[in-house]
């Protein structure tokens, strides 16, 4: 571990990238148009253990004599759910509802070209979101609010939550169409407020120092900061990420935690139940074989030399007894080492000089470059595969079934550490489920050797794999994720669905580890009556989605699924690449027949939310479920053993910029 630390501070300026875009207004490049402001962008978040709520409230100055039309744009959030816009007309705030994404872009262009007030949020498939205002009033304020709800999860003990800003450049069209402006001229502020069932030991922004962080109790905290006394004026400039991470007690239990709600007299609840295991996966001690696959496409531009750094550092640390080949891809892919080569010192030199030849170019044909690394891999070794890309192909075979397929062929597993914000994350994910293997997003403002020492407990462990997940009683439909493949040291499984009966329940988990078979029991209530966190019905419609997204990934799409997914975006007021937000005056509504459900929703959430702030919330631990599920939770400071043996440590220095993939040896 000491050589992994030390290594790895060599590996952080690979991520040491300023953003050249970034969430912003936006206008078209080379438009003669006048440009908004962005005066004014509060940001408050609460977070109740695993579930994060995001308000974002906006305002947008016209210094013109003209009116205009406001664009602003920002990444998708990872597990977010945006369910709620309005914007302050005449003084009076009205709520967004959500429609069919064409019947919303239809009403809001009329509206736009009657000169009428409206509004639109919609999804550009993984790469960001759009919020447009037909028209803010020359000389005048336009101020707006959007909130998402947020699952998030611990490892090893550990949450983080990514505000995202950053714009990771991989929708090439839209970047070259698109000018952006991301600064705040007047007042930035960031509030997050935080409640745990467990003892926080500690709180951390690694990229904002500025930031105030107070402790209220063990388990409550605050934080804090705004641009008041930014050197050069009261600008902010929207073009990092903002990441908090905090760490739970060494002591905190492994077991069930559960967030449900369900009103006295309704016939259906939600819940989202997440299951900690304990740490009883043993370490694994084995040499070998490597695959570097690095992208030296155009868009490497600029990292290109990091990259290779890291790269060298990395393979200077492996021990003698493993072997690495080296695969370079842009529009085509090469092996630039002619197969493995023994890592002795000389080796080693072999290596380090041959990937001096190179330089970024051209374009990113993905499907080859997977095709060439699942090949010629030794069967008697354990073998790894290091790919480093965000997984937007841009030339060769796009086809995401036709990539997958490559990976159905081979018994491997596959970890993604998938690049920035704008990555395929929805693809690289998908295909590290259904290879067994895990995801794990990174951004230019994370903390790379935290995210390098949790990556290498898990991989240098034994995992739960073949996982299937019962629930006796309460009557309960739609449990998602429907297929839950495998569980990493550290990791937790997060499970919502529906019951029609509130009454004592027995969740049985069954998986295999090394092969050979395990079982978890735990018992607990589902309850009659639970008003605290109504958002959890838009995370659990939200959880539907995505598994019908991912069968559609893996199957294709079909009129059914399609169909589906509105239906649910539709009933629970959800943006999906079907559905959009559509704001319009009360009248048009009524005139339009548009039903006022998200507006009811949100009144709701909003009354619930205030509830929250002025009482201390109950812990949603259930209690004795730790002595089912193995005790203390597993931490970077109590593994139950090295698992490195000298060689899986060491490789992962790569992990914080790159794709591993793995074959099964259990």
């Amino acid at each position: 571990m000491n050589i992994l630390r030390i290594a790895v501070l060599s590996l952080i300026s690979l991520f040491a990238i300023s953003s050249a875009q970034a969430a912003g207004l936006i206008k078209p490049t080379n438009s003669q148009l006048p440009e908004l402001e962005l005066t004014e962008h509060k940001v408050d978040i609460q977070v109740f253990d695993n579930l994060a709520v995001v308000s974002i409230e906006q305002t947008f100055f016209n210094p013109s004599q003209q009116d205009l039309e406001a664009i602003y744009q920002f990444p998708v959030p990872n597990y977010a759910a945006v369910g709620q816009f309005s914007w302050w007309l005449n003084g009076q705030e009205i709520q967004a509802e959500v429609v069919k994404k064409e019947q919303a872009k239809q009403i809001y262009q009329k509206q736009k070209a009657a000169g009428k007030n409206a509004a639109l949020v919609e999804q550009n498939k993984f790469y960001d979101f759009k919020i447009k205002l037909t028209q803010v009033l020359a000389q005048q304020d336009a101020k707006i609010k959007l909130v998402y709800i947020q699952k998030l999860k611990a490892d090893h003990g550990i949450f983080e939550l990514n505000y995202a800003l950053e714009n990771g450049g991989t929708d090439e069209v839209a970047n070259a169409f698109w000018s952006r402006n991301d600064k705040v001229t007047q007042l930035f502020s960031f509030n997050l407020n935080l409640h745990s069932s467990y003892p926080i030991d500690s709180f951390r922004l690694p990229k904002h120092p500025q930031a105030n962080i107070q402790q209220i109790s063990e388990q409550e905290w605050q934080v804090s900061f705004t641009n008041s006394g930014v050197e050069g004026g009261q600008s902010f400039s929207l073009n990092q990420d903002i990441l908090a991470y905090w760490r739970l007690a060494d002591n905190a239990p492994a077991g069930l935690n559960l967030i449900s709600y369900k009103t006295q007299n309704a016939n259906q609840g939600t819940f989202m139940l997440t299951l900690t295991p304990g740490n009883d996966l043993q370490p694994i001690n084995q040499g070998s074989d490597w695959t570097f696959v690095l992208d030296k496409s155009g868009s490497m531009q600029g990292k290109w030399h990091s990259l290779l750094a890291g790269v060298e550092i990395a393979i200077n640390k492996m021990p003698a007894n493993n072997r690495v080949r080296i695969l370079m891809f842009d529009n085509n892919t090469k092996d630039i080492t002619n197969g493995y080569v023994q890592l002795d010192a000389e080796g080693k030199q072999q290596l380090i000089a041959a990937m001096q030849n190179y330089a970024p170019s051209d374009g990113t044909n993905l499907y080859k470059a997977v095709r060439e690394s699942v090949s010629g891999i030794d069967r008697d070794r354990t073998s790894g595969i290091v790919l480093v890309t965000d997984g937007v192909a841009t030339v060769g075979e796009k086809s995401e079934r036709k990539l997958m397929a490559l990976l159905d062929k081979k018994d491997i597993r596959l970890f993604t550490f998938i690049m920035g914000n704008n990555a395929n994350a929805p693809l690289l994910e998908h295909l590290a489920k259904q290879s067994n293997g895990f995801a794990q997003t990174i951004s230019n403002s994370d903390d790379i050797v935290g995210k390098v020492m949790l990556a290498a407990s898990k991989v240098s462990h034994t995992a739960m794999h073949d996982i299937e997940i019962k629930i006796k009683g309460g009557k309960v439909i739609n449990l998602n994720p429907a297929e839950i493949q495998s569980l990493y040291r550290g990791e937790q499984l997060t499970l919502f669905g529906q019951y029609h009966k509130a009454e004592q329940v027995e969740l049985i988990v069954s998986a295999k580890v090394s092969g050979k078979p395990i079982r978890y029991q735990a018992k607990f209530d589902l309850p009659s009556e639970s008003t605290q966190y109504p958002e959890i019905e838009r995370l659990s419609a939200y959880a539907q989605i995505l598994d019908i997204e991912e069968k559609q990934r893996r199957f294709g799409k079909t009129d059914d699924a399609t169909q589906a997914i509105t239906d649910i975006a539709l009933e629970y007021g959800l943006v999906t690449d079907y559905t959009s937000m559509l704001l319009l005056t009360e009248a048009e509504y009524e005139d339009l027949g548009i039903q006022r459900k998200n507006a009811q929703r949100v009144k709701l959430e909003s009354q619930a939310r205030e509830t929250r702030k002025n009482i201390q919330p109950s812990s949603n631990h259930i209690s004795g479920s730790e002595q089912n599920f193995g005790g203390a939770r597993a931490t970077t400071s109590n593994s139950s053993g090295s698992g490195s043996g000298g060689g899986s440590i060491s490789i992962l220095l790569v992990l914080c910029f790159g794709v591993i993939k793995f074959v099964r040896v259990c």
